[in-house]
């Protein structure tokens, strides 16, 4: 939402959990640091994504699932997933994960989601 009202040059509302992402799109610094960025996806039975520094780690099926972790440093792709190398990498970003989450009145996390019936609202939040 902070990207949009960014782009189109009008107040974002107040209180808003967003960040304005032009600054990087265009390749300017940031006007805001932050420690990490963390998302969900609720569709497919839910998925955490959150990037700290060069690392990129993503939990499926939200909450519970296998975490997968990445080096963007080195592999920008994606491909080589390389969790059991660092164990304890993946716990910490797993606990900023499980700190970060916010409940959403409209959606509550079941694991195993039917996926014929997404959640109410767009399924997107923080990014």
């Amino acid at each position: 939402m902070a990207t949009v009202a960014d782009i189109v040059e009008v107040e974002p509302p107040k209180n808003l959990d967003s960040i304005s992402l032009v600054p990087a799109i265009i390749g300017q610094p940031a006007r805001q640091q932050h420690d990490y960025f963390y998302w969900e996806f609720y569709e497919q039975r839910g998925k955490q994504a959150l990037r700290q520094g060069k690392w990129k780690a993503i939990r499926m099926p939200i909450f519970s699932g296998r975490t997968q972790l990445y080096d963007l440093s080195r592999d920008l792709g994606e491909a080589n997933d390389i969790s059991a190398e660092h164990p304890r990498v993946v716990e910490a970003l797993q606990l900023l994960m499980d700190t970060a989450h916010t409940p959403h009145p409209g959606w509550t996390p079941q694991g195993e989601a039917n996926q014929d019936q997404p959640p109410p609202g767009d399924g997107h939040r923080r990014f």
